[in-house]
């Protein structure tokens, strides 16, 4: 990957089947409706029309499975929405915007997809909080480790210069802290928590300044790249009211 390319999804997630077709399905509609400005005799309409019978193996691929990640649930509950608020607005601010687009017309939608929109936005907070707590624990964890060792090297090198060696008990405790350091690693932690969407301006804010603090900007930049998309999605334009 990289930084000129902008991320979909976790392809290690074990939810990768659902979102890689949902992500199909919704790049399919967007590029279908990028043809709404254009002339009838323009529009491909073979290409078209075998994009359609994709998509329906692509949402019986979704439907089919079982989610067992946040994301996995919200692309299942996001192919639901257009279906039971069949104005066309909602399908085409979800194909070219993504959800967050929603939030800000929620008020426009039907009232039983008002309530699921709701609850993918409190879902997609929800992982982002988890993915955010992930981090911070294992930041914690490196810190005392870090810090355990620090005071350890001290305490030998004050020995040594009064002409002691270090305890056999000293020694192997230094030994096994220098072992934890080598195996303990927080970098799942960080790479889950760049990985998972920033639903907030907020939530962004603090994964830019954490990928810049841990060094993983070169990692990080795709994924704060669709996040800045997918947040501005919230100001779009979408054209409530548009109908089916």
């Amino acid at each position: 990957m990289t930084m000129f390319d902008t991320p979909a999804f976790d392809p290690e997630s074990p939810d990768a089947e659902i979102l890689g077709a949902y992500e199909r399905i919704r790049a399919a509609r967007a590029y279908g409706y990028s043809f709404d400005d254009k002339p009838v005799e323009q529009h491909p309409e073979a290409e078209l029309a075998a994009i359609d019978a994709k998509m329906i193996e692509d949402e019986d691929q979704v439907r089919g499975n079982f989610a067992t990640t946040v994301p996995g649930v919200v692309a299942r509950l996001l192919l639901h929405v257009p279906t039971g608020d069949q104005t066309r607005w909602v399908d085409r601010a979800l194909a070219e915007h993504g959800p967050l687009s929603l939030i800000g017309h929620v008020e426009k939608l039907d009232g039983n997809e008002q309530q699921v929109v709701h609850a993918i936005d409190e879902l997609l907070h929800l992982d982002w909080s988890r993915a955010y707590g992930d981090y911070g624990a294992s930041a914690i964890a490196f810190d005392w480790l870090c810090r355990a060792k620090s005071k350890v090297e001290e305490e030998c090198i004050r020995l040594r210069k009064l002409g002691a060696e270090p305890s056999q008990s000293l020694k192997q405790l230094e030994a096994l802290i220098e072992e934890g350091e080598e195996r303990f690693s927080n970098n799942r932690q960080i790479m889950a928590m760049i990985m998972t969407l920033a639903p907030s301006h907020e939530a962004l804010r603090d994964k830019v300044w954490i990928a810049i603090n841990e060094g993983f900007t070169a990692e990080a930049g795709p994924w704060i790249a669709r996040d800045v998309a997918a947040l501005a999605g919230k100001n779009a334009d979408v054209r409530p009211g548009e109908s089916a």
